[in-house]
């Protein structure tokens, strides 16, 4: 991408938004969630009857759910049109709780001699789901329908455990469409936090895989998941091409820079020691469209500032709907721009044999907190299609699974001390790091894992914690180690 790192000593500071709800939606087993349904066909296998019913058994197929088929919402409807075709007869929407249900657990509601449980699911008489003192249903199924009693998410029979569970392999329809079946549960594919690479092996899509984790955040790569040949890790967990000799932008020769790509290709150098790759230009007169390598649509505005405030107002328009697509791999996303501020006055420093100058000019970015997150939602609405249908909530569930409907951003070094704004790896969770939090103790060693150690124990975890604060407020965990071992030097 042309970006080069920088250097881990440098502030950051990025808003981090928790997760809410997710939409919950059936959306076809590509997507980790239900078979879905063309019209007119059965709900499901297992000898369903049909989208709504129950066959002799009083077990229901899989719910579906897909643009211009049958439909089933699961676990976020909001009216019962959202439940229309989901199996063992939960046609109707408990809009408290967003939940498709068959009856009420007070007034009832089922067909026949069954009884409503007091999760809304109409059951043969005399089925029960006794559980143990953690909830945990101790019944040896056999099939679905043994299970039909129990909590929501413990509904599906695992035939070869004989236990009921949240989902298997073959039957993933309580997940949501940001996680993924393992092990009889329903799990997040890019958890908000990581604590090894392992949390990470299903976070991203194919071509844009995070499957590092990096500061406790899932990335491309870290200090223990190296990139591909010949490029570097930035400190945002994000593989770059190596520009300069240090990978950092640090150069001899223009020959240094050849890889920075995106027009920061000349070694800019003082009259001692080593240069800075940035743009190829001579004077600020030649700093043009394009010339700062920001790339579209960032360099189509070039405007000259002495401060931040002289670049006020000065924004581009950022296509979202084309940004989430290529993230994604998801075509059916629509354009929808967005208004990208330039509010940072960047000094790009240019020149050859000692004669330099500072050229300032109104840049996206130089930290990570330049970078406002971007609420698709509020911005770009009709990115997914008409806002409140159906369509719209599918595809936006295909994109953000779990997560609330947030692009957060990153700033990617270009050249010098600027750069511009770029999504982060797992784009719905932030990949920047805050200042390490006050508190800790030093009671134990930095290469030896255990608990959280105060940032200023010494000069190593002043260090770690800079670009992990999860190492000084929550635990000195294996990361934490690594990055120790890497950052000062230690062995354990």
């Amino acid at each position: 991408m042309g970006a080069m790192s920088r250097s881990p000593s440098a502030a950051r500071r990025t808003v981090r938004i928790a997760p809410t709800r997710a939409l919950a939606l059936v959306i076809g087993a590509a997507f980790g969630a239900a078979v879905a349904c063309s019209p007119g066909a059965p709900a499901g296998g297992d000898g369903s009857s049909g989208a709504g019913g129950f066959d002799s058994s009083g077990v229901g197929g899989h719910g579906g759910a897909a643009v211009g088929g049958n439909v089933c919402v699961v676990r976020d409807c909001d009216e019962d049109a959202h439940c229309a075709d989901c199996a063992n007869g939960k046609t109707r929407c408990l809009v408290a709780d967003h939940r498709c249900i068959a009856c009420d657990a007070k007034t009832g509601g089922c067909p026949g001699d069954r009884r409503c449980t007091e999760y809304g699911s109409c059951v043969p008489a005399g089925l029960e789901c006794p559980v143990d003192q953690l909830g945990v249903p101790t019944i040896a199924c056999a099939e679905n329908v043994d299970c039909l009693a129990c909590d929501p998410l413990h509904q599906v029979c695992d035939q070869a455990a004989k236990a009921c569970v949240a989902c298997t392999k073959a039957d993933p329809t309580a997940c949501r469409g940001g996680e993924v079946c393992i092990v009889g549960e329903c799990t997040e594919k890019c958890p908000g936090a990581c604590t090894s690479d392992d949390d990470c092996v299903k976070c991203g899509e194919a071509g844009h895989e995070a499957h590092a984790c990096n500061a406790h955040t899932c990335g491309q790569c870290s200090p223990s998941y190296a990139c591909p040949g010949g490029q570097v890790c930035t400190q945002e967990g994000v593989c770059v091409d190596r520009c300069g000799t240090d990978g950092q932008g640090t150069c001899e020769s223009d020959a240094d820079c050849a890889a920075c790509g995106g027009g920061a290709e000349a070694c800019h150098r003082p009259a001692a020691g080593p240069g800075t790759c940035g743009p190829v230009a001579g004077g600020c007169e030649d700093l043009q469209s394009g010339a700062l390598g920001l790339g579209a649509p960032w360099d189509g505005v070039i405007a000259a500032c002495q401060a931040d405030a002289d670049c006020a107002g000065v924004s581009v328009k950022l296509d979202v709907g084309a940004l989430l697509r290529d993230a994604t791999g998801y075509g059916g996303i629509a354009d929808g721009d967005v208004d990208a501020a330039m509010g940072v006055c960047g000094s790009v420093v240019i020149g050859s044999d000692g004669k330099l100058t500072t050229c300032g000019v109104c840049v996206p970015c130089k930290l990570d907190a330049d970078c406002a997150p971007i609420d698709v939602d509020a911005s770009a609405p009709g990115i997914f299609g008409k806002a409140g249908t159906l369509e719209a909530k599918l595809l936006a569930d295909k994109v953000f699974g779990d997560a609330i409907h947030v692009v957060q951003m990153y700033c990617e070094a270009v050249a010098g001390d600027y750069g511009r704004c770029a999504p982060c790896p797992g784009f719905t969770y932030a990949c920047g790091v805050e200042p390490p939090p006050p508190g800790g103790s030093c009671d134990h060693d930095v290469c030896v894992a255990g608990s959280a150690l105060g940032a200023d124990c010494d000069a190593c975890t002043t260090s770690v914690c800079a670009v992990d604060p999860y190492c000084c407020a929550t635990a000195w965990d294996g990361t934490c180690v690594v990055a120790a071992q890497t950052t000062c030097g230690c062995t354990a």
